[in-house]
């Protein structure tokens, strides 16, 4: 942050303290080394807030999303320890697993076995996307 600061070099060792450096100012003051400044700071604001906002829904619905998953795989293997399940109860499972699995997959995309680099050419997924915002956004101030 722009602004004129102080600052004191010490050491604490062996239960005392000693200074290092003698009081020094120095002032702060930003570089402007933006490629592509902001040139309207409330919009890009408004831009962040939105970003942000839509982020939230989307992990959160990835979260749930996993939660049903987890049930989901409970519930089948309940199925599969109770004597007296029904074949249909099974198939439904299954059902809402594979169509779990098809949302999970919009998220996330395909699984990769070893590294990214080994996916065919496609387009990124959703999550991936969200991330490569966030990540664009960090450092920056244009």
């Amino acid at each position: 942050m722009p602004g004129t600061y102080k600052v004191s070099l010490s050491i604490f060792s062996k239960g005392e303290q000693r200074n290092l450096q003698l009081l020094s100012h120095f002032y702060c003051k930003p570089l402007n080394l933006a490629t592509f400044p902001s040139t309207d700071l409330k919009a890009k604001y408004a831009w962040i807030s939105e970003a942000s906002d839509f982020s939230k829904s989307i992990y959160a619905t990835i979260s749930y999303t996993t939660e049903l998953m987890n049930k989901t795989n409970a519930v089948m293997q309940a199925i599969h320890e109770t004597p007296v399940a029904s074949a249909e109860m099974m198939k439904e499972a299954e059902r809402i697993n594979n169509e779990l699995d098809k949302i999970m997959f919009i998220f996330n995309g395909p699984a990769a076995k070893a590294s990214d680099e080994e996916l065919p050419p496609m387009d990124l997924p959703l999550s991936q996307r969200l991330g490569s915002m966030a990540s664009a956004s960090y450092g920056t101030s244009g």
